[in-house]
């Protein structure tokens, strides 16, 4: 909350506001977090080696018997139905310069003439945006708190990433181009010069998450994508399955 008072100072948001963000946090039950520290128990989670995959727990059962991965199309997260903690606009980026900020735009293409922009009074939005890709997505921590936050009640334990990716990498896959990694969350009132590329780059908001991402681009069907499955045998040799 202390993060949320200086950022109010930050962008003069209005003291209603604050005061109902700050009511929704503190009084947001957690009603699975025991129950979660007791499934984890003693078991060891290893960090920048393991990720933890949450979901439901059929489907976490077909995950560790039949390795059944389900690729999912970056733009089915955009969708009001979905849990906040999992709704977002996964084909952009957007990023909000202050007031005042003067442009250089090249008037042609490899010109070397530009023109200067300035006066400009208002808040400037600017979007980055993606072509969709199928991506499946993970976490690089166990928070006893992300079951009730993602509204779960399952989730598997995978000991070793690149156990997964090599035997991903195996599988027919629905696109060109096969990446993965860890999300790096960005301010939008902060812009920065190293941003990463759209499919690596989420809204400060999630980072609690921890994210970690297995993505495929330039996928191979005509749009509009859909869900796409893998698999890959049976993960119990590297993989533990935790319910609630």
């Amino acid at each position: 909350m202390a993060d949320v008072y200086a950022e109010v100072d930050l962008r003069s948001l209005a003291a209603a506001w604050l005061k109902t963000v700050e009511q929704t946090v503190l009084d947001r039950p957690y009603a699975n977090v025991k129950k979660a520290v007791r499934a984890f128990g003693s078991r060891r989670f290893t960090p920048e080696r393991a990720v933890i995959k949450y979901g439901r727990r059929d489907h976490m059962v077909d995950l560790l018997e039949q390795g059944r991965v389900r690729l999912t199309p970056a733009s089915n997260y955009d969708d009001p139905s979905l849990n906040p903690a999992i709704r977002d606009a996964e084909l952009e980026s957007c990023t909000y310069l202050p007031p005042g900020t003067q442009f250089r735009i090249e008037l042609k293409p490899g010109s070397g003439v530009f023109e200067d922009i300035i006066g400009i009074a208002g808040l400037i939005k600017y979007t980055n945006r993606c072509e969709n890709y199928y991506v499946f997505c993970t976490s690089a921590t166990f928070d006893p708190r992300a079951f009730d936050d993602f509204g779960y009640d399952a989730c598997v334990l995978i000991h070793d990433f690149e156990e997964l990716i090599e035997r991903i990498k195996v599988q027919r896959a629905p696109a060109r181009s096969l990446s993965a990694g860890s999300t790096v969350y960005l301010d939008p009132y902060m812009p920065h010069r190293a941003a990463p590329s759209v499919e690596l780059m989420k809204h400060i908001r999630y980072a609690y998450q921890m994210e970690w991402r297995i993505f495929w681009t330039d996928p191979l069907p005509t749009p509009p994508l859909q869900p796409y499955f893998m698999e890959l045998g049976n993960l119990s040799s590297f993989c533990e399955l935790i319910t609630l």
